[in-house]
């Protein structure tokens, strides 16, 4: 099947039933990408609902009775962070939860409230925050070879070449450390390419 040429077919029921992935995950504990996507794209359909006036006292009372150390921790947060947050992604009214702890498809604030995930870091924890079968294969990679060497490594030329596959467009891969980075990549490619 070609690759979605716009939202409207990439959210469409019809399309998002007939999606099939070609790519086998390297850790089988995985969940079923197909009924993943399925399941995304129907929430994705669904209306955004706001809080109505007349219950805003009762969640305002929720943050001045049980969110405590997120407000102290909040202001601590602006004395020394512009805004008191480093992302927007954390802002929130009247102030930001301070997070201790995120597994699977929950948050744990620092006062010990537990949340659903909504957010799951705007994107990148697909798989839910710290699941046992990705934090398991990191251990046995870092158990092999210890952290960054800098140097060549085996699992550096598997995801280039899994990407490369993955993505026709795609003929060679430079991974970067930063945004920082990528753009002066960038910049060097243009310069040589002109």
């Amino acid at each position: 099947m070609n690759a979605p040429t716009n939202h409207q077919q990439l959210f469409n029921p019809s399309y998002a039933n007939s999606m099939e992935t070609s790519i086998t995950p390297a850790i089988s504990s995985w969940p079923d990408v197909d009924t993943l996507y399925r399941r995304f794209a129907e929430l994705v359909r669904q209306p955004m609902r706001p809080i109505k006036a007349q219950h805003m006292k009762t969640v305002m009372r929720y943050f001045d009775e049980r969110c405590q150390s997120s407000k102290r921790l909040s202001e601590a947060a602006k004395k020394v962070i512009p805004g008191g947050v480093q992302h927007n992604l954390a802002f929130n009214h009247p102030f930001p939860l301070a997070m201790s702890q995120a597994q699977g498809a929950h948050l744990t604030d620092v006062d010990g409230n537990r949340y659903i995930d909504f957010l799951q870091a705007g994107g990148p924890t697909l798989l839910g925050s710290n699941p046992p079968a990705l934090r398991q294969k990191v251990n046995e990679v870092l158990d092999q070879c210890g952290p960054v060497t800098g140097l060549l490594h085996e699992y550096e030329v598997k995801l280039a070449e899994l990407v490369c596959l993955t993505m026709p467009g795609v003929e060679m891969l430079r991974l970067l450390g930063s945004g920082t980075e990528a753009v002066m990549g960038a910049i060097r490619l243009a310069r040589a390419y002109t």
